[in-house]
C-alpha cells in the first residue's frame, strides 16, 4: 500500500468521524435547545390561563379556536399533574434552552463565560421583579429553584457532551 492509499484512508476516516460530529452537533442543539422550548411551549399552550396575552395573539392569527380544541382534549391531563408542571417548569426549560444554544453556540469562544449568565439572570430578575410587584406576575421560590436547578444542568450536559464529542473526532 502506498503513501498516497494510506492518505486517503486516513482524510476519509477524518472525513467520517467529522461528519458523525456534524450530525451529533444537530442533535444536541435540537434535543437541548427546540425540544425544551416546544415542551415549554406546549404546557404554556395547554395549561396556562386562556387570559394570557398569547391567546389575544392566537387569535390574531386566526388559530384560537384550534387551541382552545386542543386544550379541552387535555384538559383531563391537567387535573392529573402538579401545578408547578406548568407554573414553574416552562420558565426552567426556557433558562435550559437559551444556555444549552449560548453554550454550543459559542463552545470554543471564552466569552461564553459571560453570556450564558443571561439566562439564569433574566429568570431570576423576572422573579425579583415580580416579588416587588414591577412585573406582571406571581414570584414563587420554586420558580427561582427550577430556573437555577436547569442553568447548572444545562452547564454540566453540555460541557459533558462536548467533552465526549471532542473525544470522537480527536
Amino acid at each position: 500500500m502506498g503513501l498516497g492509499s494510506l492518505t486517503k484512508i486516513v482524510m476519509n476516516n477524518f472525513d467520517m468521524k467529522e461528519r458523525n460530529y456534524q450530525m451529533n452537533y444537530k442533535l444536541l442543539t435540537i434535543t437541548h435547545c427546540l425540544l425544551p422550548l416546544f415542551i415549554g411551549g406546549a404546557l404554556y399552550i395547554l395549561f396556562r390561563s386562556s387570559e394570557l396575552k398569547m391567546f389575544e395573539w392566537f387569535n390574531f392569527l386566526g388559530l384560537k379556536n384550534l387551541i382552545l380544541e386542543v386544550r379541552f382534549y387535555f384538559c383531563e391531563v391537567k387535573n392529573g399533574i402538579p401545578s408547578w408542571t406548568y407554573f414553574s417548569l416552562p420558565d426552567a426549560l426556557w433558562v435550559y434552552s437559551f444556555t444549552s444554544s449560548l453554550l454550543i453556540y459559542w463552545h470554543h469562544d471564552k466569552i461564553k463565560y459571560f453570556w450564558i449568565l443571561l439566562p439564569l439572570s433574566l429568570g431570576v430578575f423576572i422573579e425579583i421583579l415580580q416579588f416587588y410587584k414591577l412585573f406582571p406576575g406571581t414570584f414563587d421560590f420554586l420558580d427561582l429553584l427550577l430556573s437555577s436547578l436547569s442553568f447548572i444542568f444545562s452547564l454540566l450536559i453540555i460541557n459533558h457532551k462536548f467533552k465526549k464529542y471532542e473525544k470522537t473526532i480527536s
